[in-house]
């Protein structure tokens, strides 16, 4: 639920339940989905907090309004989604080559970009706290906590000076 319009629903649900954050996960898909042509081995995938995973087709043009995204996560939950370009999956395997991005961990390194999965949390200001992936390192990308959005881009930008992509 988005705390800026469901705050009279989640008053009562204590703060560590309150993990799907659709708003959070719609801009970091935009801002993931706007570099796709940049990353041509792109493979996105999100999960709920109810352990289901997603994978979204590099080539999905998301909605940019808020609402319409919520529509299409609605129907993905309820299973009723006709689209093509989120489809449920199984959890990728994240092996001894995955990274996890997260405001607490160790400064980021040139080697921690050429890991093959990298995991950003969904939480504000990429807070990460699924535990199955405990034995991952967790890296920082900047001293304090960072949106999900401003991470992902910092991420990126990043990933392409040393993948040495041409922009």
């Amino acid at each position: 639920m988005d705390g800026s319009l469901h705050q009279h629903l989640l008053a009562d649900i204590p703060l560590e339940q309150r993990n799907d954050r659709p708003d959070i996960l719609h801009f970091g898909l935009l801002t993931v989905l706007g570099y796709a042509s940049l990353l041509p081995d792109l493979n996105l995938n999100f999960s709920t907090s109810g352990g289901d995973w997603y994978h979204v087709d590099s080539a999905t043009n998301l909605p940019r309004s808020q609402n319409r995204f919520y529509g299409i996560v609605e129907q993905l939950l309820a299973n009723t989604y006709k689209g093509s370009f989120i489809s449920k999956t199984v959890k990728p395997d994240l092996n001894s080559s995955t990274v996890i991005f997260s405001s607490e961990g160790s400064p980021l390194q040139s080697q921690d970009l050429k890991a093959e999965n990298f995991v950003f949390g969904g939480f504000a200001h990429g807070d990460y706290q699924n535990m199955d992936l405990v034995a991952s390192p967790k890296v920082r990308l900047y001293p304090h906590p960072l949106d999900l959005w401003t991470a992902l881009s910092l991420f990126i930008n990043k990933y392409l000076e040393l993948h040495d992509y041409k922009t």
